[in-house]
């Protein structure tokens, strides 16, 4: 069993359970209060978005900003034993100022910390990434003297109910870096 079949019920209910809203009581018209049960803060889980089933990106452009369609993919050339549902989405431009843009939704508005994980790598980049266009955080480099993986908190960020973008944007590289490469495996949201 991969973590992508387990991942994607738990999101399945969390989506569902968050769809409630946050009311617990609403007027009836009469003076009562119609009551709503609403989960337990500790019962709720983060949702798991898969960076491959977030394709195709909405954009993903070359420095300095020629159209570049089919730069990103879902790398699915081998089975990834750790990439949870076995993909990333690679983005293999090798300029500064290259992005890519996907597009998510979230189930029901609120605040929630995001938190990505990428790839890392011998020719990996620093990436600045943004939601719907504002930065989170500083940059983050990706340069790792061995392939793997690493999860990073990018911050609490307030998301109404519906569509939003995650962007990275390539700004540059680690001297010892070979290349200017980034991977995202997921994105995730926790209330």
């Amino acid at each position: 069993m991969n973590l992508k079949s387990i991942v994607l019920p738990v999101a399945a209910v969390v989506a569902t359970a968050l769809a409630a809203g946050p009311v617990l009581a609403q007027g009836d018209g009469d003076g009562g209060q119609a009551v709503r049960s609403v989960p337990a803060p500790e019962a709720v889980q983060p949702v798991y978005l898969e960076a491959e089933d977030l394709l195709p990106a909405l954009e993903s452009f070359e420095a300095p900003g020629e159209r570049q369609p089919g730069v990103a993919f879902a790398s699915r050339e081998r089975a990834d034993d750790i990439a949870s549902g076995n993909a990333q989405v690679a983005l293999t431009n090798q300029d500064v100022g290259t992005r890519l843009t996907l597009r998510f939704n979230v189930p029901a508005s609120g605040a929630y910390n995001l938190t990505a994980r990428f790839v890392r790598g011998a020719a990996s980049a620093i990436v600045q990434p943004l939601v719907d266009g504002r930065p989170l955080g500083s940059p983050i480099d990706l340069y790792a003297a061995e392939a793997g993986y690493v999860e990073t908190l990018l911050g609490r960020v307030e998301l109404a109910r519906g569509d939003h973008t995650f962007t990275l944007t390539v700004t540059g590289k680690a001297e010892a870096s070979g290349g200017l490469g980034a991977g995202l495996d997921y994105v995730s949201l926790e209330p």
